[in-house]
């Protein structure tokens, strides 16, 4: 198996078993979907956090709007 291919069944394991931690569950499909968009999102935080640590950091946190 592929190294991207294994980081995703990586994702898929780890998700599927935090939402049955919390009684959900996704066809398979639906769960490549979101660890493949869970992958981006960690892809484009690590640029933010690269190019502006500063915006990175006030989302960290909780805040009132």
């Amino acid at each position: 198996m592929a190294p991207d291919c294994e980081a995703q069944t990586a994702r898929e394991r780890w998700l599927a078993a935090l939402l049955l931690q919390h009684g959900l569950e996704l066809q398979p499909a639906r769960l490549a979907e979101l660890a493949s968009a869970q992958a981006m999102l960690t892809r484009y935080t690590e640029f933010l956090r690269q190019t502006s640590p500063v915006s990175v950091k006030y989302l960290e946190h909780e805040h009132d709007a």
